[in-house]
C-alpha cells in the first residue's frame, strides 16, 4: 500500500537520508537519542554578513565613531540641538556647527561625514 500524507512524507525523507548518508546503512528509528531532543531555530542571522558589518565598523575612524556615539548616545541637551525646526530630523549641519564649536576642524568633520557615507552604503550592499 502507498504511503500517503505525513508517513508519506517520513518515508520521503528517510529515503533521501539513507541515500544520501551512510550508504543506506543508518535507520531512521536507530538516530542517537540527542538528536531527538534537538531543536533547529531558523535565523534569518547570518554570521558572515554580521563579522563583516562588525569589521566595517571597527575600521571607522574616531572622529566617525565619535559622531556617531554622540547622536545615539549623547545627553538628550545635546542631541536635542541637531533636530531642526520645521522637518523634525537630525541635520547634518547642526551636527557639524555642534563639533566646531567643540575644538574639530571642518574638514576633520567633513571627512567623518564621508566615512559614515561610505560605511552605511557598504552596509546596505551586505544586507
Amino acid at each position: 500500500m502507498n504511503k500517503v500524507g505525513k508517513r508519506m512524507s517520513e518515508h520521503n525523507w528517510l529515503t533521501a537520508y539513507q541515500v544520501g548518508f551512510k550508504d543506506g546503512i543508518d535507520r531512521y528509528d536507530e538516530f542517537p537519542e540527542e538528536f531527538e531532543k534537538t531543536i533547529i531555530l531558523p535565523s534569518r542571522s547570518n554570521p558572515e554578513k554580521e563579522f563583516m558589518k562588525k569589521e566595517l565598523a571597527d575600521n571607522l575612524s574616531n572622529e566617525a565613531k565619535e559622531i556617531v556615539r554622540i547622536v545615539l548616545n549623547g545627553p538628550s541637551e545635546i542631541v536635542s540641538t541637531f533636530f531642526t525646526d520645521t522637518y523634525d530630523c537630525i541635520s547634518k549641519t547642526r551636527i557639524l556647527a555642534f563639533f566646531r564649536k567643540t575644538g574639530w576642524k571642518k574638514k576633520t568633520i567633513n571627512q567623518a561625514f564621508d566615512e559614515l557615507k561610505e560605511f552605511t552604503k557598504n552596509i546596505d550592499e551586505i544586507g
